[in-house]
């Protein structure tokens, strides 16, 4: 896991940002499909898909000689992209004079789809000065699984080893709280966690993660500890889906304890390597040997000789010859940063897998430390 704009359009019906009243310079401003070589609209839209790139039409009232018109696209607080157009290039490629009217054009283009949600915004300004905000929407593609949070549980991570919390938990400094949920999550589907500590979100322990695929009762977990570890009192987890705040849930540290006995952290070191299978849920495992075409959620385990840091571990699943197809790399997936007396990685399958040749690799930083093969029989 990893991991369409709806466009509220600022026509004539726009309310200027408060301060610039009916002065300002900001006529109209249009989403659209495209944009004319005189940068006036072309098809005006409601919304794009993920893979579109996002054109946005600016006129300006009259035919100004100075200033810098700038354009920032924002998903929540993080800046995508943005642009400034001198107008004093009026009629040179990115501002044009059309009757009374002078137009600038802006487009967003992007490498990776844009995840879902309404949670982006268009600023812009004129010479650093504010002339007003538009939010717009990522709307999901037709064949996306609509998505829905199920459920959610919390556990504690304690030298390496989850645990179920407790109600009225007692947490040392150096334990780890994850939030482990369960949802169906369409294509270009966006996660956010945040952890409010004593009610005050805590920036370093928001994550985030894109879909990169329709999964249905899928499994995900975030995991955190606060700089100084859990104090004492009541915390949440708000796990936010496109934009929308989808569980809030809390838990209560009633006392922390003292630094536990530390335990040795080592190299990542393997020692041994096991195949599992399991259900759609991710329960009920059974060690294999290989897999067989009915398998759809695989698991591949490293046992490791002394407990290890998570951070930089990458896993990367591969299609080496199957079904026609060789050396396709099918999933990468990152561990959460903690510490580890096994490294493990599963692969949810949408349909059977095809009989032929895989292979697991693991990956500290980027550079190989063990690969295993194995076969779908």
């Amino acid at each position: 896991m990893r991991l369409a704009f709806y466009c509220l359009l600022a026509l004539a019906s726009m309310v200027p940002l408060q301060g610039h009243g009916q002065d300002s310079i900001l006529k109209q401003v249009t989403f659209c499909r495209s944009l004319a070589e005189n940068q006036t609209p072309g098809e005006k839209v409601e919304s794009f898909m993920p893979e579109d790139t996002v054109y946005l039409s600016v006129e300006l009232k009259g035919r100004p000689k100075s200033g810098v018109v700038g354009c920032r696209f924002l998903i929540e607080e993080t800046l995508i992209a943005e642009a400034k157009i001198d107008v004093a290039g009026v009629n040179k490629g990115v501002l044009f004079s059309v009757g009374q009217s002078t137009f600038a054009g802006f487009n967003l283009t992007h490498a990776n789809p844009l995840p879902v949600g309404d949670m982006y915004r268009v600023e812009l300004s004129l010479d650093g000065k504010a002339l007003g905000t538009y939010p717009f929407r990522i709307s999901p593609p037709k064949d996306s699984l609509p998505s829905k949070f199920k459920s959610g549980i919390f556990e504690k991570e304690v030298a390496g080893e989850r645990q179920s919390l407790e109600p009225d938990a007692s947490l040392a400094p150096e334990d780890s709280v994850i939030f482990k949920g369960v949802a169906d999550l369409g294509v270009s589907t966006w996660l956010r966690i945040n952890w409010l500590v004593n009610g005050k979100v805590d920036a370093k322990g928001t994550r985030s993660l894109t879909m990169e695929e329709n999964k249905a009762d899928c499994g995900f977990f975030f995991s955190f500890r606060p700089d100084e570890g859990w104090p004492a009192g009541k915390h949440e987890a708000v796990l936010v889906i496109n934009g929308k705040e989808a569980a809030r849930q809390a838990f209560t540290v009633k006392s922390t304890l003292a630094t536990r006995m530390s335990t040795q952290v080592g190299q990542i070191q393997p020692v041994s390597f096991k195949l599992y299978r399991g259900d759609e849920k991710g329960e009920n495992i059974t060690e294999v040997s290989a897999f067989s075409t009915s398998d759809t959620v695989l698991f591949a385990e490293w046992s490791l000789k002394v407990p290890a840091n998570g951070a930089g571990v990458q896993f990367v699943w591969t299609l080496v010859d199957a079904g026609g197809e060789k050396n396709v790399a099918i999933a990468k997936a990152d561990l959460t940063e903690g510490i580890y007396r096994r490294l493990r990685s599963s692969l949810k399958l949408n349909g059977a897998p095809p009989v032929g040749k895989y292979r697991v690799d693991l990956l500290l930083n980027g550079k190989l430390i063990d690969n295993q093969p194995f076969e779908v029989k």
